[in-house]
């Protein structure tokens, strides 16, 4: 399915990072989850891969949906797995370490959003994603996203485990959005991190997106740092 334009007002703890690399500059999405700490993906943190120089030196921090101005911070936590290159997954976007927290250099005056432990079953459900493109697809800060219901991967189905699959067609710079579902009570509940598009697909060979799922492991290592 195809993105949509969203009203970053609508959506003021969304965030998007000018990411600066010991060898590059990129962007990336994130999302606030207290008011200093913005959850994100880990290879907006670190990259294992030699083209930008492994832990990115300082993260620009935007909230275009709010007057909050930028932060600039060099203080990231990610975990030490991630930093593994044996594993398969790293190179596919698929790993189950891919997320990371940006802290940031004081408070800021935006409701953070809520975000909990997703079961295999809270995740049948369909599901929204959000982040901000980067390059000819949309100018630098433009919020975009989808939603649509989570599917099955053809094939390794014991990824989703840790993972969750949808077919909304995301963008290079959207990885670290929130992905999320509205429960009963109508406020939305963050269950995964998007990190990736096209590393998998479903079984009639379209690709999907997706995001890392916040299990029981993932979401104690967030909160340990709130």
């Amino acid at each position: 399915m195809s993105l949509i334009k969203l009203d970053s007002a609508l959506f003021p703890n969304f965030c998007y990072f000018r990411l600066n690399f010991p060898k590059a500059t990129a962007g990336g999405t994130g999302f606030l989850i207290s008011p200093t700490r913005v959850l994100t993906a880990g290879h907006n943190l670190y990259d294992p891969f030699p083209d930008r120089g492994g832990q990115v030196n300082s993260v620009e921090v935007r909230f275009p949906g709010s007057n909050e101005p930028t932060d600039l911070t060099t203080r990231v936590r990610f975990t030490e797995v991630w930093r593994d290159l044996d594993s398969p997954l790293t190179s596919r976007g698929l790993s189950a370490f891919d997320y990371g927290v940006v802290l940031l250099n004081r408070p800021v005056n935006i409701r953070p959003l809520r975000f909990g432990v997703s079961s295999v079953e809270d995740a049948q459900e369909a599901i929204a994603v959000a982040g901000f493109p980067v390059g000819a697809a949309a100018p630098f800060g433009t919020l975009y996203g989808g939603q649509a219901p989570v599917e099955m991967p053809a094939s390794d189905p014991d990824l989703f485990e840790s993972r969750i699959f949808y077919g909304v067609q995301t963008l290079k710079g959207m990885s670290g959005g929130a992905v999320w579902r509205l429960p009963e009570d109508g406020i939305p509940i963050v269950h995964g991190i998007h990190t990736s598009f096209g590393d998998t697909t479903n079984s009639a060979g379209q690709h999907l997106g997706s995001a890392l799922r916040i299990t029981d492991s993932v979401d104690e290592w967030i909160r340990k740092l709130l």
